[in-house]
């Protein structure tokens, strides 16, 4: 019994720091992000133009803050989206198309400035990074072939 009574009271006086917090020292979150892009059409010399279709792009984000002081923490924020984008070009008669597929990745990071009240908490944050893009062009196959003749 006193093996147990040992325990409990260890227990106790370990969680006494827990209850002595009034803001958490770090939060870790992680989102799923929706990237809309617009339509976008290009005359480029009268003759032919080029236009972009609008895309869904679906990613990720994580956000993970650390709180050294009650209103003063420090964000980093790292975020992808992932999708196809198609693009039309039409010259002299003709409509050709290609899909672009476009991934996207950026790091953040920076201040947050939080103002904490009994039913809600406020923050303010000032980012700073990097953004990375990638593309890949799938163009599809011809529809018939150019031929010549010699008469």
């Amino acid at each position: 019994m006193t093996k147990i009574t040992f325990c409990l009271f260890l227990f106790a006086i370990l969680a006494l720091p827990i209850y002595a917090q009034e803001y958490p020292r770090s939060e870790f979150s992680t989102n799923y992000s929706y990237l809309r892009t617009d339509q976008e059409d290009l005359d480029l010399n009268g003759l032919s133009s080029l236009s972009r279709r609008p895309a869904n792009l679906n990613g990720w984000n994580i956000n993970i803050t650390g709180n050294p002081t009650k209103w003063l923490g420090a964000v980093m924020d790292v975020g992808g989206a992932y999708g196809n984008i198609e693009y039309r070009l039409q010259a002299a008669g003709v409509t050709d198309s290609a899909s672009v597929g476009s991934r996207f990745h950026s790091i953040m990071a920076g201040p947050q400035f939080t103002f904490r009240g009994d039913s809600a908490t406020v923050f303010i944050r000032g980012l700073a990074g990097i953004a990375f893009a990638s593309q890949s062009v799938t163009l599809p196959p011809p529809i018939g072939r150019l031929e010549s003749s010699d008469k």
